[in-house]
C-alpha cells in the first residue's frame, strides 16, 4: 500500500509538469499571433506540436487575402524571425501555410 501511495504521488507531480508547459506554449502561440498581426495587419492562426517535451514545430496559417502582396520568401523569413523571437524554445520546424479562398 505504501508503494502505491508513493507511485501515485509521483505520477501526480509528473502530470503537473506538462500542464505548465502546455500553458506556456499556448501563451507563446497567442503572443506570436499578436506580433504577426501587428507585422502583417491580420491575425494568423498559430499551432504547435511537441514530442517528449521537445517543441517539434510551430505552424502559422495565414488567410491568402491578407498576405497576397508578399513573396513566399519574405513571408517565410519574417514569420520565422517573429516565431524565433517569441517562443522560448526553438522549434525544429516552422511551417508557414496560406489558406486559399
Amino acid at each position: 500500500m505504501r508503494i502505491q501511495s508513493i507511485l501515485l504521488i509521483g505520477l501526480l507531480v509528473l502530470s503537473g509538469c506538462g500542464v505548465g508547459s502546455f500553458a506556456d506554449l499556448q501563451s507563446q502561440a497567442k503572443d506570436t499571433e499578436a506580433a504577426l498581426e501587428k507585422e502583417f495587419g491580420s491575425r494568423p492562426k498559430v499551432n504547435w506540436r511537441t514530442f517528449n517535451g521537445t517543441l517539434i514545430s510551430v505552424d502559422v496559417i495565414y488567410d491568402a487575402k491578407t498576405v497576397s502582396s508578399l513573396s513566399v520568401r519574405e513571408l517565410s523569413e519574417r514569420t520565422q524571425h517573429i516565431v524565433a523571437a517569441v517562443f522560448k524554445d526553438k522549434p525544429k520546424h516552422v511551417v508557414v501555410s496560406v489558406n486559399a479562398p
